[in-house]
This record gives structure tokens, sequence and C-alpha cells, in this order.
């Protein structure tokens, strides 16, 4: 990977052009940029034609190949970054960037390494999808009523007016050798929101109308997943009481509380009694960009007396419990036709590429979810504890396992099979999500 950064390091030219600095921004005027990269220009009437595409009209708008581009030329002048953005249409097997420093353009025969995916608007809202090589990790601070989004190595295509929306006012973009970095100054009253996974960042601005709801519209949605289902009961315990119900009847009631409190959307990975497969599961909430998921579950021991609530949060499992717990809640996968393969052969790679850049939020999430389940139904404490769980293992956001209560215990059974006792759970899980949401989640990245 070094080999491949360095030669693609030593693939940039550089190629310096006059330019003056105005109000922090580098303008270029046509006639260096003609020369210095070979292109011809003429006028025609009151049109300025650059190269054999570009024209420009008498009011500075800029046309290429007879398309309107939103950004102006005044008086022969504009953003070195818009000249990065024409002098790649006009050379397309060449990308060229402003170098902000060293003032020069980079030019390179390699793809940008970040390009907005899309632009999802809504009125009060706008989200931008950045895609990415595997291995950049992007970087986003706020300073103020600023935003810095930086990605390391980074390259993105200068298309003008990219972030352009009435929640930003202003922006500016930088490119280094070092990395891309992107400002925007957001306009008031105006929050942000972030989530990433392997190769992807979101980052949402909302505006805010009231109290809590910026916080509460964090993120669309959050993936809750009853375990088991179908042919796989989970856990049997007192009375012949069958984990798979007792996951489902709580899951459905998060997503009743979650929707109407939280303004949120909850999507169970199963709504009825069917089997999903493990790795089926982290693939729902993968394929949503879930902000968050949460995996419900029941305990079982052999110990009658054995009761109380456990969280989990993925790492490696430091006692032979956690362990035994893993192994019991793993064992789902004898269902799965060739499971074998599929778990064990990958289980090794995907722990530390996906789950691990999440392990810190998973364990502040844990202990949210599980000291608001515990003052709601005053349950048990045993602990938030980790373990190696293979539907934590393969979901690209903050996840946690819940095991809400030990079946085989007489006296939680008994609860656990009441609706009131449910609710207690489900207000608690949601609880802690809300407190995820508003004192963690705004400034997670």
């Amino acid at each position: 990977m070094k080999l491949l950064i360095l030669s693609i390091l030593l693939s940039f030219n550089l190629v310096h052009v006059p330019y003056k600095h105005k109000k922090g921004i580098d303008l270029i005027y046509y006639r260096n940029i003609a020369s210095k990269f070979h292109l011809k220009y003429r006028r025609v009437g009151h049109n300025l034609y650059i190269g054999k595409h570009v024209k420009v009209t008498p009011t500075g708008k800029v046309y290429f190949r007879g398309r309107r581009i939103t950004f102006l030329i005044l008086n022969g002048y504009t953003d070195a970054n818009n000249w990065a953005y024409l002098l790649s249409k006009i050379e397309h097997n060449r990308k060229y960037y402003w170098e902000s420093n060293k003032k020069g353009f980079i030019v390179s025969q390699y793809p940008p390494s970040v390009r907005l995916k899309k632009v999802i608007k809504h009125r009060d809202k706008v989200t931008y999808v950045f895609e990415h090589n595997v291995d950049i990790r992007p970087i986003l601070k706020k300073s103020g009523r600023e935003l810095i989004l930086f990605f390391p190595r980074g390259f993105i295509e200068a298309y003008p007016n990219l972030f352009s929306s009435k929640l930003v006012s202003g922006m500016s973009f930088q490119h280094t050798i070092s990395g891309f970095k992107l400002k925007l100054r957001l306009a008031r009253n105006v929050a942000y929101a972030s989530s990433k996974s392997l190769r992807t960042l979101s980052l949402t601005l909302i505006k805010r109308r009231g109290r809590d709801t910026v916080r509460r519209s964090f993120r669309e949605i959050i993936v809750i997943d009853p375990g088991h289902g179908g042919k796989d009961p989970g856990a049997i315990g007192y009375h012949g009481i069958k984990e798979k119900d007792i996951t489902l009847a709580i899951a459905k009631e998060v997503k009743r509380i979650a929707e109407r409190r939280l303004g949120v959307k909850v999507v169970l990975t199963r709504n009825r009694d069917v089997f999903i497969p493990l790795w089926e599961r982290s693939k729902i909430a993968n394929r949503l960009g879930a902000m968050l998921f949460i995996s419900i579950h029941c305990n079982y021991s052999r110990n009658r007396y054995a009761r109380g609530l456990e969280t989990y949060f993925l790492s490696n499992a430091r006692t032979k419990w956690e362990r035994a717990v893993a192994a019991l809640e793993n064992s789902s996968v004898k269902y799965e036709i060739g499971y074998k393969k599929q778990y064990e052969m990958v289980k090794k790679i995907l722990g530390d590429m996906a789950q691990n850049r999440y392990l810190k939020e998973s364990q502040i999430l844990a202990q949210y979810v599980h000291e608001s389940i515990l003052s709601k139904t005053g349950a048990y404490n045993r602990g938030i504890k980790q373990a190696g769980f293979y539907v934590l293992l393969f979901t690209h956001t903050p996840s946690i396992l819940v095991e809400a209560g030990f079946i085989t215990d007489r006296r939680e059974a008994r609860k656990l099979r009441t609706r009131w006792y449910i609710r207690r759970i489900a207000e608690g899980i949601v609880d802690g999500i809300s407190l995820y949401i508003n004192k963690y989640a705004s400034r997670a990245y």
C-alpha cells in the first residue's frame, strides 16, 4: 500500500501559473491559463472562446460544449479551482487540482480518490454522500459555525458550487499534497450530523426548528434486530417460552416508541417469525446506511438462578462467560447453508476493517442503553461486556447486542412474557439511543 501511495505521489506534476490572492481566493487570469497550457483563445463578437469547447459570455457565464457551468469568469479572472475543473474537462485523460500551499496545478493521470456520490436535498436538510478509497480515513471537525472536512491523501474533482445550499453561507476547498480539505460555514441555526463506513462518509446539514428537532433528526434510520426467528427458536426457557418470540415483541415496541418519540425511522431485520441469516441482518443495516444497529436477545444459563441484564459490544471476549454467550448466540449459523466457509474465513479479516472503527462509539452506546434499561426495569446489573458476535462483526456502524434477561430464571421469564415489562425494556433502549444522539453522536466525528 505504501509503495502504491508513493508511486501515485511521484506521478504528480506541479505546474505553476501566475495568480493573485484576494479575500482568501486564488484568482487566475484566462490568458495565463491559455499560455501555460497551450490553449488557443479568441473573441467572436462579445463572446470569449478558450480552447475548442469553452465559451464565456459578456456577463461572465461559462459554457462547456454548450452546457452551462455555474461559475463566472469576471474580467478574465476566476477561482483557480474553477480552472482546475475546466482543465480536467478539456483534457479528460488527466485530472487537475489547485495546490493551495505551493500555488500550482497538480496534474495527475489518476482519477479522483474522493467523489461526491450524491446530494440529497430537502426543504430543511441536505445530505452529502462522499465515496472514497479504502485507505482514506476522513476527519471531520467543527470550529464555531465552520465545519472542516479533511481527506488525507484524497483528491476530489473541483466541481464549481458543489456544496451550494441555503444551509451553507460560505464554502472553500483546498488541495494539498497531503490531502483535500473542505470548509463549510454553516448558516445560522444549522446543525450537522455524520456517519462513516468503510468507503463512504455521509454529512447531513439540518435547519433547526425547535429545541431538539436537529438532534432527533440526526439520522433517518436505526436498525433493530430481533434475535433468532423461524427455524431458529433461540434459547428455550421456563415453561417452554422461546427467545425468538420475546425478542420480536421487544423490537416491535422499540420501533413504535422510537419513531414517535425520536422522529427517526426504525427498520426491523424481521417483523414476523422468519429465519434471517446473521450476515443478512448486518447487510440490511449497511445497505440502508443505518445510524445504529441494536440486536436484541435473551440469555440462557444452566444455573436456574442466573438473572439480570447484560449489554455487549464487539471486541475480543475476556472471560469464559463472555465466550460462552457469544458461542450460544453464534450457534444460529448452524441453520445457514455453507456457514463455515461464510464465517470462519471472513471474520478475521472484517473484524479489523469494519467494526473496530466503531469500537469507541459502540462502547458509549452500550453504556447509555444499558444504564437506561436498568433505570426503567430495575433489573439486576450484570454489566457491560464484550465478545465476538457474528451479527455485529459485519456491521459498518456503531452496534451493540442486548441480553434483556434470563428466560431460564423463573421470575425473569414471567416478566419477559408480560407486556408492561417488554415496554419498560423498549423504553430503556429508546432512552439510551436518545442519550447517545443528544450527548455524543452529533460530535462523534
